[in-house]
């Protein structure tokens, strides 16, 4: 793999790091469990994190103002492979050892809540994999999101609140989130 820079911050064409901070240890829970290249889409301090689907027009963006090193993860299809499961779309993990899970959703967002629910079963909670945080992001593209709280949702945010100090949002089309504001 060629060289793109020279310098502590030096990626190949894939956009991985060379010199990493986030490695196979324990100090990296998350990373540690997962590391597989073939479902880390880059390893690197880019300064924002665009997250789409090809051809649609949902979009997630993390900008990374701390200059973090974040790995980004394909979940679907990619992490978990089974088609039979329900799983979120994307993941992003930082330095810090915080997690952020995304699901691009068209309409469906009692589906995009049970995607996330399952993720952190199959993820963190039963093969029991720390973070110190965790974030859950839902973008609809086809409806208008509703202030109504689902069941499901309630349950959702009371987990990720408690247990991993972090937060669940929703919109519609396009999120962004500041990674030292989350």
């Amino acid at each position: 793999m060629g060289r793109r820079s020279k310098g502590p911050d030096a990626v190949d064409d894939r956009g991985m790091l060379d010199e990493q901070v986030i490695g196979i240890t324990s100090n990296f829970p998350f990373y540690e469990r997962y590391h597989d290249e073939r479902y880390v889409t880059s390893h690197d301090r880019r300064s924002v994190v665009t997250l789409k689907d090809k051809g649609e027009s949902r979009v997630y963006s993390l900008i990374n103002d701390s200059n973090k090193e974040l790995v980004v993860y394909q979940i679907d299809s990619g992490l978990i492979d089974d088609k039979k499961v329900s799983k979120c779309d994307f993941g992003i993990y930082s330095e810090d050892n915080l997690l952020v899970l995304v699901e691009l959703k068209g309409s469906d967002y009692r589906a995009a809540i049970e995607q996330l629910l399952s993720t952190i079963e199959i993820l963190l909670k039963t093969p029991k994999v720390s973070v110190t945080r965790l974030f859950t992001r839902v973008v609809l593209s086809k409806a208008r999101v509703l202030d109504i709280l689902l069941t499901k949702e309630k349950k959702l945010k009371l987990l990720v609140e408690r247990e991993y100090h972090g937060s669940h949002y929703k919109c519609s089309r396009v999120m962004k989130d500041t990674l030292s504001k989350i």
